[in-house]
């Protein structure tokens, strides 16, 4: 630590903006230690530095590890699946499945007597167009 005597008169430290950054420097660093690093609250530079000599001449090569962007998996693609009374008997609660199926068929029922447009749809989801306002009703899975 620097003395007082030993400290120029003119340098004004403002500790209201400090920044802190961390920098290692070594030979050579683990690539395992970028996700290491993620956890400390300050940025963190990684450097490797490689010196050799080759006859007169001396060679130095310095390195910032960067951690690279990882790529999601790609997902495997499903069909498309056939939403029918047994999907929602089997997948949701079986009797509030009966009264959604129920519900559908009324609102299928009231909607024809009206002659509006639409219908149901594969999912059992159901959309009629009447003037400008469009009806969707849907069961959705509960989260």
């Amino acid at each position: 630590m620097a003395r007082k005597e030993e400290r120029p008169d003119d340098l004004e430290i403002s500790w209201d903006n400090l920044q802190v950054r961390i920098l290692i420097i070594a030979p050579s660093i683990l690539r395992s230690t970028l996700g290491l690093v993620n956890k400390i609250n300050y940025p963190v530079d990684l450097i490797e530095v490689k010196r050799w000599v080759e006859g007169d001449n001396q060679f130095m090569l310095v390195n910032k590890l960067e951690e690279e962007e990882k790529v999601s998996k790609a997902k495997p693609v499903s069909g498309l699946q056939n939403y029918d009374e047994m999907f929602y008997k089997t997948q949701y609660n079986s009797k509030s499945a009966e009264h959604f199926m129920r519900y559908i068929r009324q609102v299928e029922k009231l909607v024809h007597s009206e002659v509006w447009n639409g219908g149901r749809s594969s999912d059992y989801k159901l959309r009629f167009d009447f003037s400008f306002d469009i009806v969707t009703v849907c069961h959705e899975k509960p989260a």
